[in-house]
């Protein structure tokens, strides 16, 4: 129980109810279409972690807001949840620097462009600096204006740390008013890239994002942890900037994973379609301190991956070139081209123990190269797995203590398998999502 509840009918009523919350109370509008002139303040608002102040629709999906504005968090502002509306207004609904603790859960975005802004300006559904927070079981559809559905940034030119984003619904971004900035979710921007976030984006679906070439994901910032999504038919996921970025337990269908700098472990992936893979790209630009427009890559794992009927599976594209890359324990299946190399140098690179078959190898060399059958079976969403006479079966090279799990999130035990799947019979905690497992009815 609440220590106070409360049903508010208007707006005004509402911003009355939030400006006097405590921790415990729960305020709940009531069912309808209300339209606003201005911000929904939540100022110095402080619930606890037992008792945290919910502000949510009567019953999800229940409540729409119109007009100017919507809920704006700020100040020292923390442990508020906000839960079931259908955000209609002006973008965009904002988390300010120092508020913290908070979560949007169970919400749909689709809000419009806001009336006094250009196409040079970025506006996004909902924007978070501050830390510690939550978006999950949330859907954000339907945006034709420049900014990112969801931006993840920060202050004193420090990126938000520990945000958890998870069991949302990204989808359909295919158009914009500018041809930058128009990504599903951004976490950092430029002058965060250097700032460490230990982000975490895990089950979510993004399908059908293209308004931009990083349509799902640009990370300019390090540390981020994208793991366990799936993601259709959408351009770039790009990890832009920034070192340490984590990609596993993902399936890429007709969707492509981009990375530039350093450090980034890219594993237990499955990419399926023509136009799926890996790029890696790097360009030169001596007006950049750094001489890198898109930073030379060093020290990236690139393992235990699977590639199955892909245009180009892997390509090293720009002009900057790699360092001591490492492209281990891979299954590169019926592929038009395994490794392509279209100019960038790739100094140090590592090839061991990928498994190509029914496809053109292109430039990997001889050495760590096994040409037999992977012996998959498909499921009917054309995910491939290894059957037990596998030549994948405890043949990979290397430790890899970090590969703990595989793409289905069973345990690696023994020597590991090469690719996505390890042969084995226990639970699989993840598989590939469908639109009634995320968003506010997941």
């Amino acid at each position: 129980m609440f220590a106070n509840t409360v049903t508010v009918t208007s707006i005004a009523q509402l911003q009355t109810e939030v400006n006097r919350a405590t921790a415990g109370t729960e305020i709940i509008v009531k069912n309808g279409i209300y339209t606003t002139s201005s911000q929904i303040s939540i100022k110095d608002v402080m619930g606890t972690e037992s008792e945290p102040i919910i502000i949510r629709a009567e019953t999800i999906g229940g409540v729409t807001i119109n007009g100017k504005d919507g809920f704006v968090t700020q100040g020292s502002t923390q442990y508020v949840i906000i839960k079931g509306f259908v955000f209609k207004h002006e973008a965009y609904h904002r988390l300010f620097n120092s508020a913290s603790h908070c979560t949007f859960t169970r919400n749909v975005y689709e809000c419009i462009k806001d009336s006094e802004t250009d196409a040079n300006t970025s506006s996004s559904y909902l924007a978070i600096s501050g830390s510690n927070n939550e978006v999950s079981y949330n859907t954000f559809q339907n945006k034709n204006f420049r900014g990112p559905m969801l931006s993840l940034q920060g202050s004193n030119g420090k990126i938000a740390q520990n945000n958890w984003v998870h069991h949302n619904y990204f989808k359909d971004f295919t158009t914009s008013d500018a041809d930058n900035d128009n990504t599903a979710v951004q976490p950092g921007y430029g002058k965060f890239g250097n700032s460490r976030a230990n982000m975490v984006i895990e089950h979510n679906l993004f399908e059908n994002l293209s308004a931009d070439a990083e349509g799902v994901l640009s990370a300019k910032c390090w540390d981020v942890t994208f793991r366990y999504n799936t993601v259709k038919n959408c351009t770039h996921t790009s990890l832009r900037n920034g070192q340490e970025h984590k990609v596993y337990g993902n399936y890429f269908f007709n969707s492509k994973l981009r990375f530039a700098d350093s450090n980034h472990k890219l594993y237990n992936n499955v990419f399926i379609g023509d136009n799926a893979g890996i790029i890696l790209f790097s360009r030169l630009e001596a007006s950049k301190p750094t001489g890198y427009s898109h930073i030379r890559p060093v020290n990236c794992f690139i393992g235990f991956n699977t590639f199955s009927k892909n245009s180009s599976a892997f390509i090293s594209n720009g002009d900057g070139g790699s360092q001591d890359l490492k492209i281990v324990n891979n299954i590169f299946y019926d592929c038009d081209k395994a490794i392509e190399d279209v100019g960038a140098k790739m100094d140090g690179v590592q090839f061991d123990a990928n498994i190509i078959w029914k496809g053109n190898k292109n430039n990997h060399p001889n050495s760590g190269l096994i040409i037999k059958d992977p012996m998959f079976e498909f499921d009917n969403d054309g995910i491939p797995s290894i059957k037990s006479n596998s030549p994948a079966v405890d043949n990979s090279k290397g430790n890899y203590e970090f590969v703990l799990d595989d793409m289905d999130g069973q345990i690696r035990t023994g020597k590991k398998d090469i690719g996505a799947d390890e042969l084995g019979k226990g639970n699989k905690s993840v598989s590939v999502l469908s639109a009634n497992q995320v968003g506010p009815n997941g």
